[in-house]
């Protein structure tokens, strides 16, 4: 599948294009995505909304695995991740070709705290763990990412968690050097 006219329309905000009647909203190409994934990796809010206004699904994976709010939360668009989960969005969805990674992993990886404010206010497992057993509150501590991890902690994230290999907080927060962390 290649890129759409609709996809074209979500990378330039082009609204006009984006209401006419009659365009296929979740055609997936496998660079790209879906046009819901487009405006949200560009920050297009507005598109954002008309696109699912229009009845684009929220949930529709990229061939690797990631959902546009994955996206938002790796960009830090809290805006696109409220306006994604307002229209459905699974807030606890896997990307299995990446670790099994949540929205909440790449938030915490990513330094984004607000979009984990707004994940956690949507009822996001904030003590889900990839693949390898990590939590988004392991991964913020070996990243040094301290505001993540307040922000995950507010959540109800666990502190006493471990991941497949027995790495605790406090070991991973030492192995990486974070005192900052430890404090």
């Amino acid at each position: 599948m290649a890129l759409t006219a609709l996809h074209l329309a979500a990378r330039r905000a082009d609204l006009q294009q984006l209401r006419q009647p009659g365009v296929q909203l979740d055609v997936c190409d496998p660079l790209v995505g879906t046009p819901v994934h487009v405006a949200v990796q560009y920050g297009h809010v507005e598109c954002l909304q008309a696109l699912l206004a229009a009845g684009a699904n929220p949930n529709v994976a990229h061939p690797s695995s990631i959902t546009a709010l994955m996206v938002a939360a790796f960009n830090g668009n809290a805006a696109c991740a409220s306006a994604l989960l307002q229209a459905g969005a699974c807030v606890n969805a896997r990307a299995t070709h990446l670790e099994g990674h949540t929205a909440l992993h790449m938030a915490a990886v990513n330094r984004q705290p607000a979009v984990i404010a707004v994940l956690h206010a949507a009822g996001a497992d904030a003590n889900a763990a990839n693949k390898h057993g990590q939590s988004a509150t392991l991964l913020a501590v070996k990243a040094g990412h301290v505001e993540c991890l307040h922000a995950l902690l507010a959540a109800g994230a666990s502190t006493g968690a471990t991941d497949c290999q027995g790495t605790t907080l406090l070991t991973a927060a030492a192995e990486a050097g974070n005192a900052q962390v430890m404090a």
